[in-house]
């Protein structure tokens, strides 16, 4: 199984269900890891430029959650390479909420 790994992908985007949030951006951090089978000798090329763009591309259009953001990378990157396993975090940084936290989380992850 070859893995190739996009970690910590940060970006600012017009994420969130509140208006504000449209005018305010977020900042949002993305994990995205693509497994393919394969062999020691046989390993697939797995282009991480492509799929940071995909990510970008996504990120960068108005989605109401995370849980959105997932989906559309998820169909994405199956599109760009089917038949591999995804694991996808997508984080919004100090999220507006009235008490301290660090990040937001969802993720999805391929069973095999």
């Amino acid at each position: 199984m070859l893995t190739v790994s996009i970690v910590n992908a940060q970006f600012i985007a017009p994420i969130g269900l509140y208006p504000q949030e449209s005018k305010t951006l977020n900042q949002i951090g993305v994990d995205v890891h693509v497994s393919k089978a394969s062999g020691i000798d046989d390993l697939p090329f797995i282009d991480y430029t492509e799929v940071y763009g995909l990510i970008r591309t996504t990120i960068l259009k108005h989605h109401k959650t995370l849980e959105e953001i997932i989906n559309d990378l998820y169909k994405a990157i199956k599109a760009l390479h089917p038949g591999c396993l995804l694991d996808i975090k997508v984080r919004k940084l100090h999220p507006p909420v009235s008490g301290q936290i660090d990040y937001t989380e969802v993720s999805f992850k391929d069973e095999q």
